[in-house]
């Protein structure tokens, strides 16, 4: 078999692997249990910017700060896929030490790194020391600081985390110690990070060797459960005229790529209409009529609720114009398609929907700009209300 030949069945096969594994769960999982080194391996990077160019380390079966330590961040990172909502979970023992310096903490999970300490898309679960009641967790973007919530408990010797980042940029956790539950959110907003990897970095919590402390994470685990298409915005019905334009649009979510494909009355496929929004011009009386979309991913796909498009002759309007003696005239202004002759109607009684029976009151054959008219008996009548269709 030729090489030419090799290369192409291998990238035929890596896209299909592509496609069937898209849907699934992608899982991490590291439990550190290695020999202790400095090289925490399995596939981890050091994170640029570590304090004193210390690094984490593998100790005691645990990924830990290195020891004296840093009194600064430092962490590790590498490549996941943050394109579906992803749990992380890790137990977490706090910083040792003496006096008043015991029991800090200063775990980060990251996601969208871009492998620099304070970069990506961050919860922080944080506490100073013993002697304070400031256990808490906080989210920052590239080091923008987004919030902080205060636990209702002080943080112990070991907590169970768990915390799941969705692209909508909300974030939900949990921390628990024995009987105490901290539950918290943040809610949805634009995430600037960029980065494609996901980081941990722990915080040592004092630069003086003498005052030696460390902090421990085990067990963690990464968990990204794909999204088939979810339709957060239905198409709305729309109201056009003759020769004008409508736009339906579609709010969706799930594992990108998604794609979409409109459909018109049901079932006949809109050719080129594959895009979230459609838009329709010269609109013709065929044009009126049903419209819905089918969105998609390699998970599945969702279909839209119908939306209808109501095509009129015209579209009138009417405007209060102020001329002699201050009378109040109505100023009425037809869009409809251009080089077409319209007939310009009231009537006083708004409940009569024969169009032969409302009076006539001006002919125009529409230019290439919407028709005014302004009827100059409107200040003399109760009221009027008014209508145009195409002459026959």
């Amino acid at each position: 078999m030729n090489r030419h030949r090799v290369a192409i069945i291998l990238a035929l096969c890596a896209a299909a692997l592509s496609l069937t594994t898209f849907c699934h769960a992608q899982t991490f999982f590291d439990d550190f249990n290695r020999p202790d080194s400095a090289n925490v391996g399995n596939g981890w990077s050091n994170t640029a910017g570590n304090t004193g160019n210390q690094n984490l380390r593998i100790s005691n079966n645990t990924l830990t700060t290195p020891a004296p330590s840093p009194g600064g961040g430092a962490g590790i990172y590498r490549p996941f896929p943050f394109t579906a909502p992803l749990t992380v979970s890790a137990t977490v023992t706090d910083a040792s030490g003496y006096a008043g310096l015991r029991r800090r903490y200063g775990p980060t999970f990251a996601v969208l790194s871009d492998g620099t300490a304070n970069s990506g898309y961050s919860l922080s679960v944080a506490r100073s020391d013993q002697n304070y009641n400031n256990s808490n967790v906080s989210l920052t973007d590239n080091g923008v600081s987004l919030g902080t919530i205060y636990s209702p408990f002080q943080y112990g010797a070991q907590l169970d985390v768990q915390v799941t980042f969705s692209p909508d940029g909300s974030v939900v956790g949990r921390i628990s110690e024995g009987a105490n539950i901290f539950n918290f959110s943040f809610a949805k907003r634009t995430i600037q990070s960029s980065g494609a990897n996901f980081a941990c970095i722990l915080c040592g919590s004092d630069a003086n060797a003498a005052v030696v402390t460390y902090a421990t994470l085990d067990n963690l685990s990464l968990v990204t459960t794909p999204c088939t298409p979810s339709i957060a915005a239905q198409p709305q019905d729309q109201f056009s005229c003759l020769s004008h334009s409508a736009t339906f649009t579609l709010g969706a979510t799930g594992n990108p790529p998604l794609s979409y494909q409109w459909y018109f009355n049901t079932n006949t496929v809109i050719v080129n209409a594959t895009n979230a929004t459609l838009t329709l011009t010269n609109l013709q009386g065929t044009n009126a009529g049903k419209y819905s979309v089918v969105v998609s991913n390699p998970c599945g796909s969702s279909t839209s609720a119908v939306a209808r498009l109501t095509v009129y002759d015209a579209y009138t309007s009417v405007e209060v114009h102020s001329y002699f003696h201050s009378y109040m005239y109505a100023g009425l202004n037809i869009a409809g398609q251009p080089g077409a002759t319209y007939v310009l109607k009231y009537t006083t009684d708004l409940r009569n929907t024969n169009w032969a029976t409302w009076t006539p009151l001006a002919t125009n054959t529409m230019g290439s700009s919407d028709w005014f008219h302004l009827d100059i008996e409107s200040p003399f009548a109760p009221y009027r209300f008014y209508g145009a269709k195409l002459k026959p």
